[in-house]
């Protein structure tokens, strides 16, 4: 999971390297890559030859807002429950995952997830 994927400039030193890089990886690592951010379609995040190289190799995903609460339901406690069910977790607690997400939804940041995540693998 990479958040706030909408800050890369694939047209800076930095940008081109770390644009190079997740390219490099996506092409070598078996592995789903999920990038996070806003409006990446107006960002130079996928223009130019780089940013062309990187789009190929995703799949746009536009979403709204995700509600906590939708009447009765948690959707985005769902969502991530959902998440974990699919996931091969070999070192990891059921149920955790949802406990961070809960707590990082409210906060606007993933990194409780991402790191349950990593050291669950």
């Amino acid at each position: 999971m990479i958040d706030e994927i909408h800050r890369l400039n694939p047209h800076t030193t930095t940008g081109a390297e770390t644009a190079d890089l997740l390219q490099d990886l996506t092409g070598r690592i078996k592995a789903t890559f999920v990038y996070a951010g806003f409006d990446v379609t107006v960002t130079a995040l996928f223009s130019g030859v780089r940013g062309a190289q990187l789009a190929g190799r995703a799949s746009l995903v536009e979403c709204g807002a995700f509600p906590a609460r939708l009447g009765a339901r948690h959707p985005f406690r769902e969502l991530i429950a959902g998440a974990e069910a699919a996931l091969d977790l070999r070192v990891h607690r059921a149920g955790a995952l949802p406990r961070h997400g809960v707590f990082c939804r409210r906060l606007g940041r993933i990194p409780r997830a991402a790191s349950t995540l990593r050291q669950a693998r």
